[in-house]
């Protein structure tokens, strides 16, 4: 059974059907002896008949395809800098692409171009946002089982995701950085999460068997 589609931004969905094609037809084209699973090649006909025709078609995707993921990856790894469309000009100048295939890799190195131009010398701009929106995914899941309602002191943990640590590193910095300091610069540049802020608000409403509860647990 061929993927659904889309019915919004269904480009998103185009690499998955061309897959599926491509598969679908290197199944077609094997001999039916050789077939695994095999099957009613009646049947086979009836259902798949039509997708021969399109095979011209899943060849030119699937060269647009090559095009795109090579430069989605490249700026998505590397960034953006003055030196970003001769790298990529070399990564895609080995592809042996039909002319519309060649149209879609010009566009490509053009709008990389005109995008890297706007960088400074010896600057090196994120080319997308994936590396921001997975550090605030790992840091939520962090603090999901810390803190609620609110940034706690857990937000300088960014900091130790995004850098390359060893043994050395951490004793130096826990040797170096004591806990103390830690809590006052939380408190100092966070202040209160929104929990503490409730928490304080509505004390004054606990009944008092609740409140020596609490005082006891604390204790």
């Amino acid at each position: 059974m061929p993927p659904n589609q889309r019915t919004k931004a269904r480009w998103l969905n185009v690499d998955i059907l061309v897959q599926w094609g491509t598969h679908a037809l290197a199944f077609l084209d094997t001999p039916p002896p050789e077939r695994t699973p095999s099957c009613d090649g009646t049947r086979l006909e009836e259902k798949f008949g039509w997708l021969p025709r399109f095979r011209p078609q899943m060849e030119l995707w699937s060269e647009f395809l090559q095009v795109i993921a090579i430069t989605e990856h490249f700026v998505r790894t590397q960034g953006l800098a003055r030196s970003s469309p001769e790298q990529l000009r070399k990564l895609l100048a080995p592809l042996a692409l039909s002319p519309r295939a060649a149209r879609v890799r010009t566009h490509l190195l053009a709008f990389v171009t005109a995008a890297a131009l706007q960088t400074h010398p010896r600057e090196r701009l994120l080319g997308s946002s994936e590396v921001i929106e997975s550090v605030l995914g790992k840091f939520k899941r962090l603090e999901a089982t810390q803190g609620k309602s609110g940034f706690t002191g857990l937000l300088l943990t960014i900091g130790a995701m995004v850098a390359q640590t060893t043994h050395e590193v951490i004793q130096k910095a826990l040797e170096t950085v004591p806990t103390k300091r830690v809590l006052e610069w939380g408190q100092k540049t966070l202040g209160d999460s929104l929990q503490v802020q409730r928490r304080k608000a509505f004390a004054v409403c606990s009944p008092p068997e609740q409140k020596c509860h609490q005082e006891q647990e604390a204790a």
